[in-house]
């Protein structure tokens, strides 16, 4: 758990840090240890929330629930204050009450934006990004449903959610066959949900979050006009969803019913699902969430074979090896388990211990201290009517949480980080799915255990074979090419061998005759070396276009922040002069109005 900045860091602070640091230090509103009247209490929370959900649009609160109704007036008479404004005003207004919060520790660390660690995702066929407790300490609870506040999001199931902050986010899904475009954000530490924005309509995504927003990859959206799999960004202050621009020489086709995961602290696996007209896939791709670019690795299957196609399957993310189990076929509920090491891309089949479960798809699941949490999904018979629980540590399956626990097809489940709930934390959330109806339901499973860590994410560069060169390739061509260093926490991107290409109207012996290498052949391994030149100086001066846009988009930030407090200066100013002109009175009206001198003083002077 991180301690809030010290003061003298925190007054450089720039906007939205500044922000940041002071609401993990002041804690959820309500259960603040600072020293607080009620009064502040209820601007901080409406501020919060204008800097973070924007304009109120909740319905108002029945009139019996005192404590609801005053929030919900508290936030909104803010009306449409920019969201720049309320961060600044929450500052100010903590300067004002605690001007010693900056120096006291962060009970909780900071909402706004989590690291790319702390942030669980899901989704009915997305995993989280890897969680951990001290090893042998955690135990989950029972579940048990929860109830929320505010307006929840109708029954679904095939939606996206994921955890940023402290806020649990739902988007799109199905229902009676259609597809929903809405964006639900539920305020973990009041329980709170709020309809955030409309969006096109989009079903059976992949949620991950990534450095304080989620991420929608794949699935099937109102506005797709590509044969690729899209990426979306959802703004977590607004809920507006936009389209990212993603490169790469082989990216997936247009799916739905993959599995996607984040692994290390940028990169995404995906892995299956299904494609146009129905075809099942089971290749692999790695999405770089820096440079937003699309590669493909050479998987190593020779040895113990690879996942039947299948849609509907789920991932994890644990030490250095990611993990897929289930899924389905137009003929076949899976009830299989394979593991793919992101060092070698080599997959295997691992034999569990323990009693198996009964096979399932459309399922979700966590990872919490070693332990793959799966619940929900169908078999062949119907909705699953229980969890299942793997340790992958000792490769058992061992005896899940029960309660009143989450069933259905199509639910997605996250984890809340520490201090987040009410109850404290962490926790497991699910949310949905489909039974025989379509639910609206939130389930909870608390984790009782040490302060919740991120998992160690892969270390120095990835070695990724070479993927097999074609029968129209130079031999020094198929070579692979080496690959580059990356960060130290973070997943290399596998690189592709290069293959020169071979013209259209070429016939069968020029083609033989590269392959000989009787001089085309390093000719086109000079092309080849020169396209490789190109296309790492375009990756290179793609990581610096966006490293510029980012800063301009900082430096933005700090204008309209500079703007706010300059018309706040020239306010208090007209205020100050309208105040002065009522004080000072005016010389000219002092001579018009001045006594005419009388009596004997005004004979003797001649003015009477």
């Amino acid at each position: 758990m991180a301690a809030a900045p010290a003061a003298t860091s925190v007054a450089t602070l720039a906007y939205p840090e500044k922000f940041e640091a002071a609401a993990a230090t002041a804690g959820p509103p309500e259960h603040s240890a600072l020293e607080l009247t009620d009064e502040t209490r209820l601007l901080l929370y409406a501020l919060h929330k204008q800097a973070t959900a924007g304009p109120c649009i909740e319905p108002k609160p029945w009139g019996w629930n005192v404590v609801e109704s005053a929030k919900w007036t508290s936030w909104s008479n803010l009306g449409d204050m920019p969201s720049v404004e309320a961060m600044r005003l929450y500052v100010r207004t903590l300067d004002e009450t605690v001007p010693d919060w900056s120096s006291r520790p962060a009970p909780v660390a900071a909402a706004s934006a989590p690291s790319a660690a702390a942030s669980a995702s899901s989704g009915g066929r997305s995993g989280p990004a890897p969680i951990s407790l001290t090893a042998g300490t955690a135990r989950v609870e029972k579940w048990t449903k929860v109830t929320t506040s505010g307006r929840a999001p109708a029954g679904r199931y095939l939606h996206a959610a994921a955890v940023v902050g402290t806020g649990l986010f739902v988007v799109g899904g199905s229902r009676n066959g259609r597809k929903l475009g809405d964006v639900a954000w539920l305020d973990l530490p009041s329980l709170t949900w709020t309809r955030m924005s409309s969006v096109k309509a989009v079903t059976a995504a992949a949620a991950v979050a990534w450095r304080g927003s989620m991420y929608l990859v794949g699935g099937t959206c109102s506005d797709d006009a590509s044969d690729e799999c899209a990426v979306r960004r959802i703004n977590p202050a607004s809920g507006d969803c936009e389209i990212i621009n993603v490169a790469g020489e082989e990216p997936p086709v247009a799916r739905t019913g993959h599995a996607a995961v984040l692994v290390g602290d940028k990169s995404v696996v995906l892995f299956g699902g299904e494609g146009v007209k129905g075809r099942l896939l089971n290749d692999v791709h790695v999405l770089d969430l820096e440079t937003m670019t699309w590669s493909m690795p050479e998987v190593q299957a020779e040895s113990f074979g690879e996942p039947a196609p299948r849609s509907e399957a789920v991932m994890c993310y644990h030490d250095g090896a990611v993990y897929t189990y289930g899924g389905g076929s137009r003929a076949e509920i899976f009830g299989d388990l394979w593991r793919l090491d992101v060092s070698t891309w080599e997959w295997t089949r691992p034999a569990p211990g323990g009693e198996e479960p009964e096979p399932r798809a459309g399922h979700a699941g966590v990872v919490v201290d070693g332990v793959w949490h799966l619940e929900g999904g169908g078999g062949s018979e119907g909705a699953c009517g229980g969890g299942a629980a793997l340790n992958l540590r000792s490769m058992e399956w061992v005896a899940a949480p029960e309660g009143e626990m989450p069933v259905g097809e199509g639910l997605a489940m996250a984890v809340a980080p520490p201090g987040a709930l009410p109850q404290g934390g962490p926790a497991i959330l699910s949310f949905g799915g489909y039974d025989g109806h379509y639910s609206s339901d939130l389930y909870m499973a608390h984790i009782d255990g040490a302060s919740m860590t991120p998992l160690p994410s892969p270390a120095g560069a990835v070695a990724v074979p070479a993927k097999a060169p074609q029968a129209a390739a130079a031999p020094a061509a198929a070579a692979a090419r080496p690959v580059a260093a990356v960060d130290q926490a973070a997943m290399a991107v596998p690189e592709l061998a290069p293959v020169a290409s071979v013209p259209a109207n070429s016939d069968q012996r020029s083609v033989a005759a590269t392959a000989n290498g009787n001089g085309y052949g390093s000719a086109g391994s000079k092309i080849a070396t020169a396209t490789q030149g190109e296309l790492e100086a375009v990756k290179a001066e793609l990581v610096k276009t966006r490293a510029a846009l980012d800063a301009e988009r900082q430096r933005a930030f700090q204008l309209e922040v500079q703007v706010a407090e300059l018309n706040e200066r020239l306010a208090a100013a007209e205020t100050e002069a309208a105040e002065l002109r009522m004080v000072k009175p005016d010389p000219a009206g002092v001579e018009d109005d001045a006594p005419t001198p009388g009596g004997i003083w005004g004979y003797i002077s001649g003015q009477t």
